[in-house]
């Protein structure tokens, strides 16, 4: 049997690395650049006077 302290430290061991596996992912994938457009209304932008 394992002790609790030890089988504690090594959950608390697996968390941390996963958020540190899933930080160092993050970090490591660039964004992918893309284009956005966006139709204008026909409403008119400026009041003229």
């Amino acid at each position: 049997m394992m002790p609790d302290s030890i089988r504690f430290l090594l959950i608390i061991a697996g968390i941390i690395g996963s958020i540190y596996a899933a930080a160092f992912l993050l970090a490591s994938l660039a964004p992918q650049p893309r284009d956005v457009t966006k139709e204008l209304s026909d409403a008119p932008l400026r009041k003229q006077s």
